[in-house]
């Protein structure tokens, strides 16, 4: 048996649950090879970050064209585009209202954070946000064999990822509806509609 622990944000409760290991990792070896099947995935929600002298609501587009080609869009509750972002191959396009920047892929947070304030890491973030753990070997399943936390990086700017909800898809796929990041005093709350 496993013991997993389930931690939320701190306005959730700690919750354990016992659950079979054998259970367990067939169930997210299955759904994480249909989640790992799918070449083009397409989301869109809410975003809200806040840190200790910042906060932002927004909407968000996320397109995975493929592998290595994918698509974000930011854009201001009036529908303005704040940041549109395109990654083909090791080179990022990222428009904001001052300008375009091609940087190697290697440099794209800095420039996100020089543009928004928000530290982002979009390394994994085509993983997570369909609810795979991308290269972390840290992460814990719920009884549903599905993400519940995934943890990246060093202690002190290590990066927290918390599936707060699933919703399925119109072929059957349960995909993440409510993430939440948490790194140092920031936090990134995504609400996916699709």
């Amino acid at each position: 048996m496993l013991i997993l622990l389930v931690a939320c944000s701190q306005d959730h409760y700690l919750t354990t649950k016992v659950v079979s290991v054998i259970n367990i990792n067939s169930k997210w070896n299955h759904h994480k090879k249909l989640i790992k099947a799918l070449t083009q995935y397409q989301t869109h929600g809410t975003l809200f970050f806040y840190s200790n002298n910042q906060k932002l609501l927004a909407r968000f587009y996320w397109k995975q064209i493929s592998l290595n080609h994918y698509k974000f869009l930011l854009t201001n509750l009036l529908g303005m585009t704040e940041l549109e972002l395109e990654k083909k191959d090791k080179l990022v396009y990222i428009h904001d209202r001052e300008g375009e920047y091609v940087v190697n892929e290697n440099n794209t947070e800095q420039i996100i954070y020089k543009l928004t304030g928000i530290m982002i890491s979009l390394k994994n973030f085509s993983q997570w946000i369909m609810g795979l753990p991308g290269d972390s070997t840290h992460f814990s399943l719920d009884a549903e064999s599905h993400l519940r936390e995934v943890s990246f990086g060093a202690s002190r700017s290590q990066l927290h990822i918390f599936y707060l909800g699933y919703r399925k898809t119109p072929d059957k796929l349960e995909m993440p509806s409510y993430i939440e990041l948490r790194q140092a005093n920031q936090c990134i709350q995504l609400k996916l509609d699709q």
